[in-house]
This record gives structure tokens, sequence and C-alpha cells, in this order.
């Protein structure tokens, strides 16, 4: 399975979503963004994070789970 093209993405649609608790969710374009069960965030050499795992492409719950990166 090939990765999706990357694109420059405007970060006006990106947003944070406060939950109780103190925590939060980031948001693209008003929709909450998860990682898929066999996803993970793995440590970057910038001392970052990447999204690593194989759930990319996964057809489930009436929809297809897209990986978003930052290109």
């Amino acid at each position: 399975m090939r990765a999706p093209a990357r694109t420059a993405l405007p970060v006006t649609a990106a947003n944070r979503l406060a939950w109780p608790g103190g925590l939060s969710q980031i948001t693209w374009n008003g929709h909450p963004l998860y990682l898929f069960s066999n996803e993970a965030l793995g440590p970057t050499s910038n001392g970052g994070a990447a999204p690593v795992g194989n759930g990319n492409g996964i057809k489930a719950f009436g929809g297809t789970f897209s990986l978003v990166v930052n290109p």
C-alpha cells in the first residue's frame, strides 16, 4: 500500500478541543482526530512525534481511516 501524497495543509484548519479533566484533542476543520488502534506516535530525530503503524486505508465504521501527517 502506498502512502497518500503529501501537500501543504493550512494551519487555520487545525484546532484544539478541551475535554474535562484538562485533556485536549486536536481537531481538523471541526472534526476530532484519532489514532487507529494499530497506530501509535513514535519519536522523531527532532524531538517531536510522528504516527507509525499500519492503520492507513482501513475501511471501518462507514468510512476509511486516513493517516494525517505533517508534510
